[in-house]
Order: structure tokens, then sequence, then C-alpha cells
């Protein structure tokens, strides 16, 4: 009886351990299932961010790209200028080289024409006089200095900085000694216009001057030059005939004054009108742009008795010319 309870108890023991031993596989097998399970998904994670990060990496390729493309096209659009520039200028140089044969045969056939006509000038008169040929620029400057008449220029583009120290300093090593020079100031204003008139103590040295006309800085401008030409009535020439002058407008005290000498100044003025009545102010007419004076100007007096007087001097001889005097309407009162 004893050994029949051991007999099942021994039997029963191997069952339970194969039902433990299966649980403890199934759970093995779980557990292997659920890690292979885990790697697959952390697997298939790297992929996924690998994949964002490589398109990341595709769209700022594709981003440089474009700003590439775009770089180069703004290149190219600027390029397009220069190159028709470049172009422009080369086919400028190939008609110039074109050019330049035809102008010297042109030149030369020139000189042949301009011999053969002083040939034939000679031929016909002994007694006429030579004609200067110039050969050189040094002769064509000495001939242009000799040309020159007067001792007074023009000169124009001046610094408004300018004085009289520095024009001589800029000129006078050029030129010879300048003696006077006159500023042009706006009449109203005192302003200076920029200009002036220069007096130099020979023609020489004026003609010297012209010759540095806008090949010469001063204050870091182009000295413009030209001969002041003077204007003298000419002598013995009657006067003449006085235009009629316009109504006189009700309170006049002013006078036109025109045909004046450009040599005339405030004491020449008031020397002519000295037997009408005192000058209250003499306003002088000047170019805008060259700041010359225009031959012509205002004189204007106390009272309208006094115009009156000046008035009848209209076309008397002043400084050599004859005056023209006409009344001067007030300007309206704002």
């Amino acid at each position: 009886m004893g050994k029949a309870k051991e007999s099942k108890k021994s039997k029963k023991e191997p069952v339970e351990e194969v039902e433990m031993k299966a649980e403890k596989t199934k759970k093995d097998k779980k557990r292997k299932k659920e890690a292979e399970e885990e790697v697959v998904e952390v697997k298939e994670e790297k992929k996924k961010k690998k994949k964002k990060e490589k398109e990341v990496e595709v769209e700022k390729e594709e981003e440089k790209s474009k700003k590439k493309m775009k770089k180069e096209e703004v290149e190219v659009e600027e390029e397009k200028p220069k190159k028709k520039k470049k172009e422009k200028k080369e086919e400028v140089l190939e008609d110039e080289e074109e050019e330049t044969p035809k102008k010297k045969k042109k030149e030369k056939k020139k000189k042949v024409e301009v011999v053969k006509e002083e040939s034939e000038e000679e031929e016909e008169s002994d007694d006429e006089e030579p004609k200067m040929v110039i050969k050189n620029q040094e002769t064509k400057k000495a001939a242009e200095i000799a040309s020159c008449t007067s001792t007074k220029v023009f000169m124009s583009n001046l610094s408004f900085k300018i004085d009289e120290d520095s024009l001589k300093a800029a000129v006078e090593g050029k030129t010879g000694k300048i003696v006077k020079i006159d500023w042009m100031e706006d009449r109203e204003t005192g302003m200076f216009k920029g200009s002036g008139i220069v007096e130099f103590e020979s023609t020489d040295a004026a003609g010297k001057a012209v010759l540095l006309n806008e090949t010469e800085e001063v204050m870091g401008r182009p000295l413009k030059v030209r001969i002041w030409e003077e204007k003298p009535q000419t002598p013995g020439r009657a006067p003449r005939e006085a235009r009629p002058m316009s109504a006189r407008p009700d309170n006049c005290t002013t006078v036109f004054c025109g045909n004046l000498s450009y040599d005339i100044d405030d004491d020449q003025m008031m020397a002519f009108f000295k037997d009408c009545g005192d000058i209250k102010q003499i306003r002088w007419l000047t170019d805008k742009e060259s700041g010359e004076f225009k031959g012509c100007g205002f004189v204007e007096f106390y009272d309208s008795e006094t115009v009156d007087k000046a008035v009848k001097l209209n076309n008397e001889m002043c400084c050599g010319r004859s005056i023209r005097l006409d009344y001067s309407a007030p300007k309206p009162r704002s």
C-alpha cells in the first residue's frame, strides 16, 4: 500500500515539472518576441530619422542650388550692360582704326591743296606780302599772343573763395604782372559772381592769359578766359535819335538808363545827374550766369520832381556814349 502511494506520487511530480517547463518556455518565447519587436521598432525609428535627415539635407541642397542660380542670373544681368559697353567701345575703336587712314589721306590731300594755293598766290604777285604759315603749336601760340590788342581779360568760373593774392599766385607766373582786378558782384546783394575783369601790364601778358582758357585750374576749377571787349563810342558820331519815352507813372522815383559805357561806375553816374538832385540808389543790371555788366541799370531818386529833371538828359553824352533814359514804373507793394 505504501509503495503504491509513492508510485502515484512520483508519476504526479513529472507532470507538474513538464507543465512548469512548458510555462517557462512560453514565457521565454514571449519575452524573446517582445525583445525582437522592440529591436524592429528601434530599427524602424532609426530608418525614419535617417530618412528625415536626408530629406532635410536634400531641401537644403535644393535651396542652396536655387540661391546659386539666382546669383548667377543677377551676375548675368549685371554683365550685359558691361558687355554691351565693351562691344560698343570695340566698335568705336574699329571705326577709328578704319577712319584713321582715311583721315590721314584727307589731311595729306588738304595740305597739298594749301601748298598749291600758296604757290599760286606767290606767282600771281611778287608785291603782295607773303602769308604767314603756322608750322607748329608754339608759333601758333606766339601769333595769338601777338594778335592781342587789349590789356584786359574777362575771367569766369572762379572759386567763390578766391582773392587777389591767390589769383595772382596762380596766373602771374605764366602770364605777367596783374595791375588791377575788378570782381563782378551783384549790385543789390553785393555777392561775388565768380568772375571778374583782370587788367595786365601789357597786351602780351593778356594774350598769354587767354591761352590759359580751360587749360589751367585755379583752386580746383577750370579757368575760363577771354579778351574783355571794350565798346567805346565812335568819335565824332552824331547822337542817336532819342526814342519816345513811355508815359510817366504816378509817384515815379526811378529812371531806367541804357546804352551805358562798360567802364561806368557809381561816381560817374552821380556826376552825370548832379544838377538834377540827390540819388538814393543805383542798381546795375548784370548777367545771371557770367556776372557781366549788361550796359544798363536803374537810378532811384528821392522824389518825382528830380526824376522829371533827370529824364531831360535823355540822349546826352555820358562817358563817351549817348545815354538812353526812360521812366521806370514803381514796383507794386505786396
